[in-house]
Parts: C-alpha cells; structure tokens; sequence
C-alpha cells in the first residue's frame, strides 16, 4: 500500500505525541558502542589504534540493562563499536538483546569478519533486524580509506549476505578528502542494495578522538558532492537533507537526543548521543535514576535545538516527525525542480524552448 506509512503514523501519533512535547519518560531507541577497538585502520578514525579490548560490558551486564523499568519501550537497538566482531561474544549479546526485549537489533560492521558473521546469520538471521556495512569506495579507494585488501573481503562479506541468506544490506558510505569524487561510481555499483552515505565528521567524543586527523571536507568539495548527490534519485530522507547541515548546519527537523534514544559505551557510561559527555554509568547507578537525572534533564532543556551534528541516529527518529520530513522534502525537491528549469530556460537548453 502506497500509503501505509500514514496509516501506520496514525496508529502510532499517540506515542509520538509525547516525544514531541519532550514528556515521554523513556527511550524507545538505544545504542550500544560495545567495543572501542577495530581492525580497519580508516583514515577518519582512531578505534585501531586501540590494541586491546578492555573493560567491556558483559552480556550480563547488557541483559541486566535492558531488564530495568525505564528501558521497557524500546523497540529499536543499534549495535556498533569499534567493529563488534572483535567481541567473541556477539551471538551472545544478539540472545541476550531478543530474549529480554523481543526487539531484533540491527547493527554495523566493516565487513573485515565474513566467516564471524556468516556462522552468526546462520544461527540467529530470526533474531537481527539488519545488517549495515561500511564500503568508502571501489576497489583501491576502499582500500586507501580503510586498509590494503579491506575491499576485496567486504565484498565477499556482502556478497555472502546477498546469495546466500537472501539478506539485502545497507551499504554505508562516508565522504572524505580521500573519497568524495567517487559518490556517484560506489553509488552506482551498489545500485542492487540499500546504499546510503553521509560526510565524516569530527569527535573528541567518537571515531577514537579523531580531531587531530586530516579527513574533513572543505566548503568547495562539499558542494561538489552534492552536486554529483542531484544525480541519485532514490535518496532516502536522510540524505535528502544532508546538503542543508552541510552547508549551513540546520537539521530539518529538532533532535531528540536524551529523549527518544541513549548511547551505552564499552565501558558503562551512558550518553544522550555520540558527540555530547556522558551523564553517567550504568556500572556505578540505576540507569533509570541516570534517566531522571538532574544532568540528563538539563541537557534536554539546553539542546533542544542542537544543530551541532547530523549523525545516522537521526534516522531512528524519523518516525516522530515523518509527515513534516515528508512535506518538507517534496517542498524541496519542487524547489530544486524549479531552479534547474529557470537554470535551463536561461541557458536555452530546455526542451520547450
């Protein structure tokens, strides 16, 4: 049904209503950073450089978690790192995640681990929600972003999803220096998967501190990437949007970091999202007293109009505001229609003139 989308926000606008009006009291999306180390040397990251894993939280821990009052809305769970396959104890967590919440977690990977990953669709495809994988580029391009010979085996992971569990996965692209004069040639190659991409970003707080690290796109590189952006057509809502934070730094719609999602670290601390201090850690208090926190409120009440960052956890929360995205983008899209036809009828290449 075409229209089910609506449909189904009517359903739902009650739920919604109280994230919108910031009085809902708990998260329906968390994501867990379960580790700080990584096999990928990427360019516009510092995971790698951390050579052991340590001071992780336990699947106990996670199930602990997640068993507690305030977490009994969620229904989406992300789990990143770091690259999670460096934890031997993956299927674990995905248990542990289903059978406490009944939620199906979807998670990130660089691809690096086809055999971890293929034993893991095997034994729990019931239980994942998706999988996203991160390709920065063909063939050599990868490989100069993220290591010699990383593509070849990323390919071999997707490839393996594809053909042998039917499974269709999002592929993640993130523009750099290195990489943004290839959005068009990665986006066509991969034209038979969910491909998406994003402009990497600076953190003290993520990606490793990578604030000493050359990788930014200048002002001149961003407009060119999103001019090569005008050419793909299935863009979803995301990067629909993507040219107005890159550029001027608006977010089309409020962020709701603190109120409809968490980050929970390798460590135990807990963040209302990636790139803003943690207000505490599970290990030491109640997550639900973290919640109510005098510092977690506070932060609700200083960031409700954050422009700071235009991560993938946007996406989550799309459905808050999904008729407003919805509008918002059609308006768009009428008045970028609207320029290249003046842009045309003064250049006289447009066909009716």
């Amino acid at each position: 049904m075409r229209f089910q989308w609506i449909v189904d926000y009517i359903v739902k606008w009650p739920t919604y209503l109280k994230y919108q009006l910031r009085i809902a009291k708990r998260p329906y999306f968390i994501t867990f950073n379960l580790t700080d180390t990584c096999n990928s040397r990427c360019i516009m990251c510092n995971f790698w450089k951390n050579k052991k894993r340590h001071d992780e939280i336990t699947v106990q821990e996670i199930k602990e978690l997640l068993q507690q009052d305030v977490m009994k809305d969620l229904n989406v769970i992300a789990l990143t790192g770091g690259e999670i396959f460096m934890r031997p104890d993956i299927p674990e967590i995905i248990d542990a995640i289903y059978d406490t919440t009944g939620v199906k977690p979807h998670f990130g990977t660089n691809g690096l681990f086809p055999s971890k990953l293929d034993q893991l669709i095997a034994t729990r495809a019931h239980k994942i929600a998706g999988v996203m994988v991160s390709v920065d580029g063909i063939g050599e391009v990868h490989d100069r972003i993220r290591g010699k010979g990383t593509f070849e085996i990323t390919m071999k992971t997707i490839r393996m999803l594809k053909e042998k569990y039917n499974m269709t996965p999002t592929i993640n692209m993130t523009l750099s220096k290195q990489n943004y004069k290839t959005l068009i040639e990665t986006h066509d190659y991969f034209k038979d998967y969910v491909f998406t991409y994003k402009i990497a970003k600076k953190s003290k707080l993520h990606f490793g501190d990578n604030m000493d690290m050359d990788f930014e796109l200048e002002e001149e590189q961003i407009k060119h990437v999103l001019e090569d952006a005008k050419k793909i057509t299935d863009k979803n809502l995301y990067d629909v949007f993507l040219d107005d934070w890159a550029l001027h730094g608006k977010r089309p719609n409020p962020c709701y970091a603190g109120i409809t999602q968490a980050v929970v670290n390798q460590d135990g601390t807990i963040q209302p999202c990636i790139h803003k201090p943690a207000f505490g850690n599970i290990r030491t208090e109640s997550v639900t007293d973290l919640w109510k926190s005098d510092k977690a409120k506070t932060f609700r009440k200083t960031h409700k109009t954050c422009q700071d960052c235009y991560e993938r956890c946007t996406v989550e929360t799309f459905g808050i505001d999904l008729p407003l995205w919805v509008i918002k983008a059609k308006i768009k899209k009428y008045q970028e229609n609207k320029k290249t036809k003046q842009e045309q009828i003064e250049k006289g290449t447009h066909p009716y003139v």
